[in-house]
């Protein structure tokens, strides 16, 4: 049921959408309009056994769409497969707008990902992200990592790392091959130099002053 609910919202979405795009281009606006879909987080359909969001920071969560329809002028029709975080999104669009100079928008510009020039400097390819506090209505009567202590994950590369600072859980796990994050990664020995780097990272976030974890 939750699933046919969640597909009946999208089905609706997207037919706005339609109706949206139709209406730009009814007005011959559609082509020098700047056009970003994105959401602001997933939701749990039953993965790791939950459900809703602001529950944990697994993919089910954070992954997003991201759909970004240019102006004609600059279409360019790519997928890029690199590891984006929404920070860059603001920079992207005054990128895009050609209004860079000045912009007071932290973080890099995602369009140097699909321009063909030599001169485009790579966007980095991490993603930081945290959850605070759990969702208020403890829809899965806790049994989120949420509450067991508020929560950071870096997703760089295959590789996404999650750590539980309340409890000090680590979970590693490499998404490619594992796209659905069921095998915990962080207790294997060849992966403690890739463990090290993520947890310097954490603490270089300040978001642990604890350090790293014997």
């Amino acid at each position: 049921m939750a699933r046919d609910a969640y597909d009946s919202c999208l089905a609706y979405l997207d037919e706005q959408l339609g109706v949206l795009c139709d209406e730009l281009e009814r007005r011959a606006l559609l082509d020098d309009t700047l056009i970003v879909i994105v959401s602001d987080h997933g939701e749990g359909l039953g993965e790791h056994d939950l459900f809703d969001h602001g529950e944990s920071l697994y993919s089910t969560e954070l992954d997003v769409p991201l759909l970004i329809l240019p102006t004609k002028r600059s279409r360019a029709g790519r997928v890029v497969s690199q590891v984006v975080s929404l920070r860059d999104l603001p920079a992207t669009v005054v990128d895009l707008a050609g209004q860079t100079a000045g912009s007071p928008f932290p973080g890099h510009s995602m369009a140097n990902l699909w321009r063909d020039s030599d001169r485009a400097a790579p966007t980095a390819s991490t993603a930081f992200s945290e959850l605070l506090v759990p969702n208020p209505r403890n829809c899965n009567q806790g049994r989120s990592p949420a509450y067991r202590g508020p929560l950071i994950s870096v997703a760089d590369g295959d590789f996404v790392y999650i750590r539980n600072l309340g409890s000090g859980a680590e979970e590693l796990f490499n998404r490619r091959d594992d796209p659905r994050e069921l095998s915990n990664q962080a207790g294997l020995v060849s992966m403690k130099p890739l463990l090290a780097r993520f947890r310097k990272q954490v603490v270089r976030l300040g978001s642990d002053t604890s350090g790293a974890p014997p």
